[in-house]
């Protein structure tokens, strides 16, 4: 069983997707968020965005999300950008907790 669309739905373009994923990735330091988003590094093509929010006053304990493009997946692309953006939560906002 295949996929099917909603009558009068169109595919997004690759380009529109970067745009979304790139609005997802801002950095707001004082109020515990970062994105990033992640490049393929022989392509430059985007692979998906990653992202660390919520990491704030009293708990420092942070949310992390990260998307992967369907070509990237069990390439451990998703497990480095986020040992990666762990390492920045600790770093820069003494983050004790990611979920």
């Amino acid at each position: 069983m295949g996929l099917v669309a909603a009558k009068g739905c169109q595919p997004r373009s690759p380009q529109h997707l970067a745009d979304k994923f790139t609005s997802w990735c801002v950095n707001r330091p004082e109020s515990g968020e970062a994105g990033f988003s992640i490049f393929e590094k022989a392509t430059g093509f985007l692979m998906g965005p990653v992202t660390l929010y919520g990491c704030a006053l009293p708990h420092h304990v942070a949310d992390l999300s990260v998307m992967i493009g369907p070509g990237y997946v069990d390439r451990e692309s998703g497990t480095r950008a986020a040992k990666r953006l762990c390492g920045y939560g600790f770093k820069n906002w003494d983050c004790f907790a990611f979920s």
